[in-house]
């Protein structure tokens, strides 16, 4: 998850939060959630085991009015700001991401974006680069890629400076527990691609 973290880091010089409370995403979720689930930037919503998993065997979460996905199975869930219960295990932690999200990762030295599109929903994500081991960034040294999904098409807006870019990006769409994998340049990111 490295891209997608060090591109919300790299939001916080624009006034915005890697992390927020659920009542800042929600003024419906209900109190007992306050403490114990947060959305992690724009997407994720992670609901970490905090007791022990023997009193605890089911967790107890809110998901907010939306279509969200099961990160570790992709499996596709309506809420009209619901409580679920999943099973405590400590191998999975109970994380969800918002239908229309953009989580570019890193796979085999590879930057994989996973997709999750959904009719009628537009998003965008920033994603920042820079060389990661100085302040030149503070000089102009970064590149940044704004992906912006608008239904099931894909395309991609690239800063001047393109230093830090690659030549291709796997795209991962995700759909109800399937996903589809294929690999496009940065030049047919920039010209749009649909993703049906």
């Amino acid at each position: 998850m490295f891209p997608y973290i060090y591109s919300l880091a790299r939001d916080t010089m624009n006034g915005n939060v890697m992390m927020r409370a659920m009542f800042m995403e929600d003024l419906e979720c209900p109190e007992e959630f306050f403490e114990n689930q947060y959305m992690f930037g724009p997407s994720i919503l992670v609901s970490p085991i905090v007791q022990a998993i023997e009193n605890e065997s089911e967790k107890k979460l809110y998901l907010p009015e939306g279509i969200w996905y099961d990160f570790n199975t992709f499996e596709r869930l309506s809420s009209s700001g619901k409580i679920f219960s999943v099973k405590s295990e400590l191998e999975k932690i109970p994380v969800f991401v918002k239908a229309g999200s953009i989580i570019p990762l890193e796979k085999n030295e590879n930057i994989n974006v996973l997709v999750f599109p959904e009719e009628g929903i537009e998003n965008e994500f920033i994603l920042y680069d820079d060389d990661g081991e100085t302040d030149l960034y503070k000089s102009g040294e970064f590149s940044e890629i704004k992906f912006v999904l608008d239904d099931f098409k894909l395309k991609a807006f690239v800063s001047e400076n393109r230093k830090f870019t690659k030549e291709n990006y796997i795209i991962t769409i995700v759909n109800d527990k399937k996903t589809t994998e294929k690999t496009f340049t940065l030049e047919e990111l920039e010209k749009g691609i649909l993703l049906k």
